[in-house]
């Protein structure tokens, strides 16, 4: 999956497991509004496309304002 600025989402780690992308720098914009216990069930949602995004100031400015995805 692949968000509207062209970085791939993924399942990353902190306080928990949650979906998000990476730039060079590392963690650049955590997508997920939820957390999981685990990688397992994080990627199992992001495979399905079962997770809201979250919404917030950061993905706004990144995203224009339109969300991280046309849909999920």
């Amino acid at each position: 999956m692949i968000c509207r600025q062209g970085r791939e989402v993924r399942v990353l780690q902190s306080n928990g497991w949650y979906i998000g992308t990476t730039d060079e720098d590392g963690p650049y914009c955590r997508v997920s509004g939820q957390y999981w216990p685990s990688r397992e069930a994080a990627q199992d949602a992001l495979g399905k496309g079962k997770f809201s995004q979250r919404d917030c100031v950061e993905n706004n400015f990144c995203n224009g304002g339109n969300g991280c995805f046309d849909s999920i």
